[in-house]
């Protein structure tokens, strides 16, 4: 996502792009853990 384009979605979606973000990087245990935490 470029930053000139960030008004064009939602708080909402740019929360969403920034957890998919951190969950492609953080370690297997660390994901399963935070999903289980933050799932609706």
């Amino acid at each position: 996502m470029r930053a000139s384009r960030l008004a064009e979605i939602s708080r909402t979606e740019l929360a969403e792009l920034i957890q998919d973000a951190w969950l492609s990087r953080a370690s297997k245990r660390r994901a399963a853990q935070w999903l289980s935490e933050h799932q609706p």
